[in-house]
């Protein structure tokens, strides 16, 4: 949803800002793909330099599977890409330890794998075979971990290609860092993620989904908040509008619900050019609109720019097939007073308008 308030919004007193990281796409996920299978090229080499013939032959069907895992992802398919990734880890490390020991410390790998399969599991998006697929793997994962550990020194595992111990220690400094930085890098960038997702829908919940401006119950806390600024401020100057489409009803009625949808949206267009100047503003209801004067103007600068954007209102034209469609706005204002309550002020702001709609409409009473 397009933000109309980038301007406005260092002034809303109530606003939390957006991150806008976003979730991951295929791209993403192609990149993902790619940067294992750069690291197991560099693995290639390094399993030769040790002479571990059979972890080459196995590395090369693990660079095998995330080209594999590339063309998936090209194509969309985030859920093959991610299991390829995660069962291609998981074998990698089995075999990695059965052949190597246990002491070169590839079961590390296992943790950040471990992370990477549970912390989905709370997504309450999921359903329920999801969930039973990602705590059978997850339980995998540990049962191997533990199985490879007991096995491994033990001495259950051939040793034909162990390397010698400072190599071992080597593997073990260097798969740590691998394990608990996976670790790091993904819970770090899920819980951005799923944090990202809350401010979307927080997003959408503050703003009308046809107009993009400010919902009613997001506009009358931003109200709150202004007032309460203006308590602890007694010199500041705040001033409301409530403003009334004339006769949208029979827009709706004679044109159709499209037609006076379309024309609600031309009128938020208007409204947008003064929200640079500090106007803040919100739909009230139907064809209701809520405004809050910018932070420094004074009562009579506000009444003067409403009665340009009633000008503009009355200027503006939507044609819907064929059709021509015009009409006016009545607005009615109040000026805050101390110790007045958000009942009272905007109750002041709609018997104004009231009295702006009962005398001929296409004015400003102030």
């Amino acid at each position: 949803m397009k933000n109309i308030f980038k301007n406005s919004e260092q002034r809303d007193r109530a606003h939390k800002a957006i991150n806008n990281f976003e979730a991951l796409s295929n791209i993403d996920f192609g990149k993902t793909a790619a940067f294992f299978m750069e690291f197991h090229i560099v693995l290639e080499l390094v399993y030769y330099a040790v002479g571990c013939t059979p972890m080459v032959i196995i590395n090369i069907i693990s660079i095998l599977s995330y080209i594999a895992a590339i063309y998936f992802a090209s194509r969309d398919y985030k859920s093959v890409t991610i299991w390829i990734i995660l069962i291609e880890v998981y074998l990698h490390v089995v075999l990695a330890t059965v052949f190597m020991g246990i002491k070169c410390g590839f079961t590390l790998w296992l943790f950040g794998t471990f992370s990477s399969v549970f912390l989905p599991f709370f997504s309450p998006t999921l359903e329920r075979r999801q969930k039973l697929g990602i705590f059978g793997f997850s339980l995998l994962i540990v049962i191997s971990f533990l199985l490879l550990t007991v096995l491994g020194n033990n001495g259950s595992f051939p040793n034909t290609y162990n390397p010698p111990v400072n190599i071992s220690n080597i593997f073990y400094f260097c798969n740590a860092i691998v394990g608990f930085s996976s670790i790091t890098v993904y819970t770090s960038s899920y819980n951005t993620r799923i944090q990202n997702q809350n401010d979307q829908l927080q997003l959408m919940a503050d703003h009308d989904y046809l107009t993009g401006m400010y919902n009613r119950q997001r506009i009358q806390s931003i109200l709150e908040a202004e007032m309460e600024h203006a308590r602890n401020n007694p010199d500041t100057n705040i001033s409301i509008a409530i403003m009334d489409i004339d006769y949208f009803k029979r827009i709706n009625d004679t044109y159709g619900h499209p037609a006076g949808d379309s024309f609600l949206k031309g009128i938020a267009a208007i409204f947008d050019k003064y929200a640079e100047k500090g106007l803040l503003y919100g739909r009230w209801g139907g064809e209701e609109f809520l405004f809050i004067s910018p932070e420094h103007y004074s009562y009579s600068d506000f009444a003067l720019m409403l009665d340009s954007i009633r000008k503009e209102i009355e200027a503006y034209i939507l044609v819907d097939k064929g059709n021509t469609i015009h009409t006016t706005a009545s607005f009615g204002a109040a000026l805050y007073q101390q110790g007045m309550t958000l009942e009272k002020f905007v109750t002041l702001a709609d018997s104004r308008l009231y009295e702006a709609k009962g005398t001929g409409r296409n004015k400003v009473v102030f």
